[in-house]
């Protein structure tokens, strides 16, 4: 009897993964802007915790709302890799900047390393603050990608950091045989038609405790849009 081709790779929850680099993020992110490590970063961590706390826009201590702020940061980063990876996966953009399978893998690495080429001594945390900008240019992600309007702008992970966020969007499912991308986006509802409920289950979901303490309860009109 010939032996069955494998023809799915391992089973993983999506929610959970991400859920697990969100707390990763905030480990990275904490270091990061600890007095130790940047004192900079610090003290504007700081400042900005004073004035939330005279403005009456704040009754916590410092360290229960830096945490609850770098919360709000790694959910919103993640998010950014999420909707551009949507994006790519459902040729919404011609551009491919963080993964994909075969040929668009190549493009991804391609961009990957012609910024490197053209930005020798900046991180892989800049890649990324270019990507988010280069497709923030799009109409249906400007709002997810707008300075003024998402936390991700206001802080960043470590180079380190930012390059464990590349390698998980870009990872190879190596239970399958055709080397596909463990973590896929392409979504579509019964009629052919693009799926974006999950974006909003995301949204709520990725944090419980942003869930909680921030509200992250409605479905963005950025999501709601594309």
């Amino acid at each position: 009897m010939a032996r069955k081709k494998k023809t799915t790779g391992k089973k993983i929850s999506l929610v959970d993964d991400l859920r697990a680099l969100v707390s990763r993020l905030e480990d990275d992110l904490r270091e990061r802007t600890s007095a130790d490590e940047n004192p900079e970063l610090a003290r504007n961590l700081e400042s900005e915790w004073k004035m939330a706390s005279e403005g009456g826009r704040t009754a916590q201590p410092f360290a229960a709302w830096r945490d609850d702020y770098l919360t709000q940061v790694s959910v919103a980063w993640v998010l950014g890799c999420v909707f551009v990876r949507f994006l790519e996966d459902n040729a919404l953009i011609g551009e491919r900047y963080l993964a994909g399978e075969g040929d668009d893998a190549k493009r991804a690495e391609d961009s990957y390393r012609l910024f490197v080429a053209e930005h020798p001594h900046e991180t892989d945390r800049e890649y990324f603050e270019h990507v988010f900008r280069e497709v923030g240019k799009v109409p249906a992600a400007s709002e997810l990608f707008a300075e003024n309007k998402t936390p991700l702008w206001t802080l960043g992970p470590s180079g380190d950091g930012a390059r464990e966020l590349r390698r998980f969007f870009a990872e190879i499912d190596h239970d399958a045989e055709d080397g596909r991308l463990l973590r896929r986006f392409r979504r579509t509802s019964e009629d052919g038609r693009l799926d974006t409920r999950f974006l909003g289950d995301l949204y709520q979901d990725l944090s419980e405790s942003a869930r909680k303490k921030l509200a992250l309860l409605q479905t963005p009109e950025f999501v709601e849009e594309v």
